[in-house]
């Protein structure tokens, strides 16, 4: 209804909108129809189900996240997501509290239905997670591994960087996410407990250990499939050296 009534008046749809019809849910269409014939029958069970999600919506519009995602989609913002290359920068967002969350929760939505149209076009889709621990936990790592589950059957292929594998719980999405690698590279490890979890969890042959915590720089692990690992040196161009150097910011030069 919500965007039956914002297509009819010429607008876009916000979260606004939902929070309200949540809210006060309508039995009437756009057209001022009613709605089904069950509409006005269950309109105050539909109110008491909208209850939680709606004031949770309205908070994200009228609260401390208001300007997150409760306006129209800016022509900018549109046209950069119609790009072959999708790119989004969350480092700007607290890792504390609710609001990467939500924007997590927007990318996924945004992204199962793009994956839904490009499978039906029979067009493959590489998905880049550079820090893996936004995606560690909760319904986040859940949606991301359901994704890995279907993706042969979505042409997705997925590549994630994670770090300290011992910090991650066992249940951790994390770890399942890990587990469901096809191609794995592991670079140096400083902490033993690293290493030894990065040797079970990969099989790899005893001894591995002391050779991950070793590795010279530019240097990794390969494990293919059920493959035994290669060492294989990451040879990097001068302008990818360029700009994966975080050196200076972490020795305070810039």
């Amino acid at each position: 209804m919500v965007t039956g009534r914002a297509a009819a008046a010429g607008v876009e749809a916000t979260a606004a909108d939902l929070a309200g019809e949540m809210l006060s849910p309508s039995t009437r269409t756009a057209d001022g129809d009613v709605a089904d014939d069950f509409g006005e029958l269950w309109e105050d069970e539909a109110r008491r189900w909208g209850r939680d999600p709606g004031l949770a919506l309205r908070r994200l519009c009228d609260g401390d996240l208001k300007g997150l995602v409760d306006q129209p989609t800016s022509p900018d913002v549109r046209a950069a997501l119609e790009h072959p290359l999708v790119h989004f920068d969350v480092s700007e967002m607290p890792t504390k509290g609710p609001a990467l969350r939500v924007i997590m929760t927007v990318i996924h939505t945004w992204l199962a239905n793009v994956l839904a149209t490009r499978a039906d076009h029979h067009e493959q889709t590489l998905l880049v997670v550079e820090e893996g621990w936004h995606i560690a936990g909760g319904s986040t790592g859940q949606v991301f591994h359901d994704n890995m589950k279907l993706s042969r059957g979505l042409g997705l292929s997925t590549v994630s960087a994670f770090h300290h594998i011992s910090d991650l719980p066992a249940e951790s999405p994390a770890r399942a996410l890990m587990k469901e690698a096809g191609i794995v590279l592991l670079y140096g490890q400083e902490r033993y407990e690293d290493a030894a979890e990065a040797v079970a969890m990969y099989h790899l042959p005893p001894g591995t250990e002391e050779t991950l915590m070793n590795l010279p720089k530019g240097h990794c692990l390969v494990k293919y499939g059920s493959q035994d690992p290669m060492l294989v040196e990451h040879v990097r161009s001068s302008t990818e050296q360029r700009l994966t150097d975080t050196d200076a910011i972490i020795k305070g030069e810039q």
